[in-house]
């Protein structure tokens, strides 16, 4: 670095700097309105070393009435670092669009006639 010379780092969800965590909150508040679902991630480290890699869970949960076809929890998952975003957030908000893909295929798997 050069004297004089400041150079900021980029925190998690800056503004302006791409996806971020309040895109990532605003998608996940438009999938719990969208399905009537509560939206939430889990991040686990992986492996035993202290090299970042992490495993990531987001899954949305339904309250559903006995008998339905609905499954209660609708899951996707990856692992960081990832080529698929080149950035953790980017991560979370790529893994919200699986998700709400992931539901719309739990729909679709749901007998139309009546029981």
């Amino acid at each position: 670095m050069l004297q004089g010379h400041y150079t900021e780092g980029t925190p998690m969800g800056k503004y302006g700097t791409g996806i971020g965590m309040t895109d990532v909150g605003a998608m996940m508040k438009a999938i719990e309105a969208m399905h009537s679902c509560r939206v939430e991630f889990r991040v686990q480290t992986a492996g035993k070393d202290v090299s970042g890699s992490m495993h990531i869970v987001c899954e949305a949960s339904f309250d559903v009435l006995p008998g339905s076809d609905l499954p209660k929890l609708v899951g996707v998952e990856h692992t960081w670092p990832s080529s698929a975003a080149r950035t953790f957030d980017g991560l979370c908000y790529n893994l919200l669009w699986q998700l709400d893909y992931a539901i719309q295929k739990a729909y679709e798997q749901m007998p139309l006639e009546e029981k």
